[in-house]
C-alpha cells in the first residue's frame, strides 16, 4: 500500500480460488460446471490481457457479464464488475473505477452476502486511496470495519486497519494513524498473518513522517528481520529503499546514497523495472539536494529510460517534475546552455501538465503549473506566465477550499455525533434521577403509613437522605465528567479552526508572493519611469499585507496581531527596498500592544504610505536621515500613532485638501474607516498624528 509494498486487494490475487469459494454449487460439488469453468477462464484472460491491451481485456469481461446474466448469476455479475472496475483503474481510467465497484457492493448487498460486502468496501477503500480521495476511502474502509466486527471476520480486519493507518497518514493524522498500524499489529499477531512485517514498515513510515526518525529506523530493521531473503528479496528491498528514504530525511546522505544503491542492485536481481526506475528517482533527487546535477541528471535520465511504458502514470509524473526542476536548477546555477537547460525543463514540464489530468491528482497538476509559469517567466512570455499563475492561484484555491470543506465537514460531524451522544446520556441520566425520586417518595408515603413505629420510621427517613445525597453526589460528578468531556471536544475545535486559519494565512502570503513576483516581472520588462514607480507603490503596499498574514502564520493567537513586531518587519522591508541605511527608524511601542488583523491591516498601508514619502523626501535630501514612529495608548480605547522625521517639512504652500495624491487620498480613507482624525503639520521636519479607535476584544 505504500513506497512500493501495495498489496493487491486480497480477494482479487488468486481469480481461480476466488471463483472456486465463490460459484461453487450450493450442494457443495467440488468441480466445476461447463458454465463456471467458462465464466472462470474469460475472468482469467481479462486479468492477463489488462497489462498487454485494455480494450481486449474489457471485451473477455464483457463476455463474462453477459454470461453471468444469462445464467441469472448475481454473484457472477457482481465478480465481473469487480474485475472490470480494476482494470479500470490500473489501465489508466482510474476516475471511472469507484463505479464497478459500488455496483458490485449493491449486487452483494441485495444477496445478502456480508462477507462479500466488506471485501468489496475493503477493495473500493483500496482505489479510492489510489484517487487520493480520502475521505470517501476513510468511509467504505470503516463500513468494512464495521461488518467484520458484526460478523466476526477477524481474517480481514488486520489489512482494514493498515489501510485507514495509511489513509490517515497521508492526510498528516499522525495519531489516528499510528492508533490503527498498531491495532493492525495486535490483529495480525492474533491471526498470525504473514504480512505483518509490512506494518511495521508502515509504522516506521508514519514515524518518519511524523520526524521521529529512530522509532521509524527500529520498526524498518523489526521488518528486516521477519523477511526471508531467500523468498521475499523483493520485500527486503522496498525495506532498504524505504530506509535510504529516512536517513535521507535525517540529513545522512552518505547513507541514504549506500541503501538506494543496495536496493538498485536487488531491483536488477529481480527484473523488477517500476521499482527499480522508482528507486533511481530518489537516487536522482538526493544527488540534486547535494547540488551534484549530473550524477542527478544521470540518475534521472535512467529512472525514465527503465520505466516501461504500461507502468504508473503517477510515478511517471513524478519522473516528469523531478527531470524539469532539475534543468530549472541548472539553468539558474549555470551560465553556459542556458537556453538547452530552460528548452529541457520546459519540455518536461509540458508532459507532466499533459499527463497529470490522466492522473487524477491535483497536487501532481499544482506542481506542473508552477513549473510552467516559472519557465514562461525566465522565457520572456509574461501573458503565458500570468496564466499559468493564475490557473495556479485558482487550483491552489481550489484545493484549499476542498480541504477546508472535508475538515469543516469531518469537525462538524464528529461534534453532531458527540453532542447527540452527550445529550442522551444526560436526558437518561435525568430520567433515571425522575425515577429515583418518584420511587424514593412512594417508598417514604408507605413508611409514613406505620408512624407508629417511630424509630423506624426515622431510621427509613435518614437512609432515604443518605442514597439522595449520595445519587445527587454520583450524579453531579456524572454531569461534571460530561461537562469536562464536551470542553476537551470544543478545545480540540477550536485547535482545528486555528489551523485550518493559520493554513489559510499561508496561502494567502503564498499567492501574495506570485503577484509580488509578477509584478517584479513587468517592472523587469518596462522601461517607464512613471510606470516602474507605480508598480513599486504597488509592489510596497502588498508586501505590507503580506508581512501581517506571515506574521499571523508564525502566531499563535490568530485574531490578535502584535503591533510592534509588525512594525519592525514593515521597517525592515522599507529600508531594504528604499535605502541601504537600516538605523533610519526609530520605534517607540510598547511590546504588548496588539490590535486584530482589520486594525493592523489598515494601519500597515497607512504606515506604509507615511514611511515611504519620509524616506523618499526626507532621506534623499539629508544623510542623517532620522524616522520616529510613536504610539501612545489614550482614554476609551482610543489611541495616537506619530510619524515624524527631521526632514525639511511641509512646504509653506502646502493645503492637504489640494494635493491630489493617490496615497493621501488611501490614507485618508483607511483613517476614516478606523473612525480617527489625521493631523499634518511641521516640528523640526513633518509631523503626522493619527488619532484612531481599537474595538474592544
Amino acid at each position: 500500500m505504500t513506497s512500493g509494498l501495495n498489496c493487491l486487494p486480497f480477494n482479487l490475487l488468486l481469480i481461480g480460488i476466488m471463483l472456486c469459494n465463490q460459484l461453487t454449487y450450493a450442494s457443495g460439488e467440488t468441480e466445476l460446471n461447463a458454465y463456471q469453468q467458462e465464466l472462470m477462464e474469460l475472468l482469467i484472460k481479462g486479468r492477463q490481457f489488462e497489462s498487454i491491451n485494455f480494450d481486449t481485456a474489457i471485451s473477455y469481461y464483457t463476455k463474462a457479464e453477459l454470461l453471468a446474466r444469462s445464467h441469472q448469476d448475481s454473484t457472477g455479475v457482481a465478480k465481473v464488475k469487480e474485475n472490470i472496475g480494476f482494470a479500470y483503474y490500473y489501465g489508466g481510467k482510474s476516475q471511472l473505477a469507484p463505479g464497478f465497484l459500488l455496483e458490485a457492493i449493491d449486487i452483494y448487498t441485495s444477496t445478502t452476502d456480508t462477507i462479500s460486502v466488506i471485501n468489496s468496501c475493503y477493495n473500493l477503500g483500496f482505489i479510492y486511496e489510489g484517487l487520493e480521495d480520502y475521505p470517501a476511502a476513510i468511509d467504505v474502509l470503516k463500513k468494512s470495519e464495521e461488518l467484520a466486527l458484526i460478523k466476526g471476520d477477524e481474517s480481514i480486519l488486520g489489512r482494514i486497519f493498515n489501510n485507514l493507518g495509511l489513509i490517515y497518514q497521508y492526510v498528516g493524522l499522525y495519531d489516528h494513524a499510528n492508533e490503527y498500524q498498531f491495532k493492525a499489529l495486535r490483529q495480525k499477531e492474533k491471526t498470525r498473518d504473514t504480512t505483518i512485517s509490512l506494518t511495521h514498515v508502515n509504522i516506521a513510515l508514519n514515524y518518519s513522517q511524523n520526524a521521529k526518525f529512530n522509532e521509524s529506523l527500529r520498526h524498518l530493521d523489526l521488518a528486516t528481520s521477519l523477511f526471508d531473503p531467500d523468498t521475499q528479496l523483493k520485500e527486503l528491498a522496498h525495506v532498504i529503499k524505504n530506509k535510504g528514504d529516512v536517513f535521507q530525511e535525517m540529513g545522512k546522505v552518505d547513507s541514504a546514497q549506500a541503501c538506494y544503491i543496495k536496493a538498485i542492485q536487488y531491483y536488477r536481481e529481480l527484473n523488477d523495472p517500476v521499482s527499480l526506475s522508482r528507486c533511481r528517482m530518489a537516487l536522482g533527487n538526493l544527488f540534486v539536494s547535494l547540488e551534484d546535477f549530473e550524477m542527478a541528471e544521470y540518475y534521472l535520465n535512467q529512472s525514465l529510460d527503465s520505466l516501461p511504458q504500461n507502468a504508473s502514470v503517477k510515478l511517471r509524473c513524478y519522473i516528469f517534475k523531478s527531470l524539469s526542476e532539475l534543468y530549472l536548477l541548472k539553468y539558474e546555477y549555470f551560465q553556459g546552455n542556458q537556453s538547452l537547460y530552460l528548452d529541457k525543463a520546459f519540455s518536461f514540464a509540458q508532459r507532466l501538465y499533459t499527463e497529470c489530468d490522466r492522473v487524477g491528482s491535483l497536487e501532481i497538476k499544482r506542481a506542473g503549473l508552477r513549473l510552467l509559469y516559472q519557465i514562461y517567466g525566465y522565457k520572456g512570455e509574461s501573458k503565458k506566465a500570468l496564466a499559468f499563475a493564475q490557473e495556479y492561484i485558482e487550483l491552489n484555491d481550489t484545493m484549499f477550499s476542498m480541504e477546508k470543506q472535508q475538515n469543516i465537514n469531518e469537525i462538524q460531524t464528529r461534534y453532531e455525533t458527540e453532542k447527540k451522544e452527550l445529550t442522551i446520556q444526560l436526558l437518561n441520566s435525568e430520567n433515571e434521577r425522575i425515577s429515583d425520586n418518584l420511587t424514593q417518595s412512594q417508598s417514604i408515603r408507605n413508611a409514613q403509613r406505620f408512624i407508629i413505629i417511630l424509630l423506624v420510621v426515622g431510621i427509613i427517613l435518614i437512609a432515604g437522605i443518605l442514597i439522595l445525597t449520595y445519587r445527587y453526589y454520583k450524579l453531579l460528578q456524572k454531569n461534571n465528567n460530561k461537562l469536562r468531556v464536551q470542553s476537551a471536544l470544543i478545545s480540540s475545535q477550536k485547535t482545528e479552526i486555528e489551523l485550518l486559519i493559520r493554513e489559510m494565512n499561508h496561502r494567502v502570503k503564498n499567492n501574495l508572493q506570485i503577484i509580488i513576483s509578477l509584478l517584479n516581472l513587468q517592472m523587469n520588462q518596462s522601461s517607464d519611469k512613471v510606470v516602474n514607480e507605480a508598480l513599486l507603490d504597488g509592489l510596497s503596499r502588498i508586501q505590507s499585507v503580506g508581512i501581517i498574514h506571515e506574521l499571523l502564520y508564525r502566531s499563535k493567537d490568530q485574531v490578535n496581531l502584535n503591533f510592534k513586531n509588525f512594525v519592525q518587519e514593515l521597517c525592515k522591508h522599507l529600508s531594504q527596498i528604499v535605502t541601504h541605511n537600516n538605523n533610519v527608524i526609530h520605534l517607540a511601542i510598547e511590546s504588548d500592544v496588539a490590535f486584530k488583523v482589520d486594525t493592523t491591516v489598515s494601519l500597515g498601508i497607512i504606515l506604509n504610505e507615511l514611511l515611504t514619502n519620509s524616506i523618499k523626501y526626507a532621506c534623499e535630501q539629508q544623510d542623517d536621515c532620522r524616522i520616529d514612529i510613536s504610539l501612545e495608548k489614550l482614554e476609551n480605547d482610543r489611541f495616537q500613532l506619530i510619524v515624524q522625521d527631521n526632514g525639511s517639512g511641509f512646504p509653506p504652500s502646502f493645503k492637504r485638501e489640494s494635493v491630489n495624491s493617490l496615497g493621501l487620498s488611501l490614507v485618508d480613507t483607511l483613517v476614516a474607516q478606523l473612525n480617527g482624525e489625521i493631523t499634518l503639520k511641521n516640528n523640526k521636519g513633518a509631523l503626522i498624528l493619527i488619532t484612531f479607535s481599537s474595538p474592544k476584544e
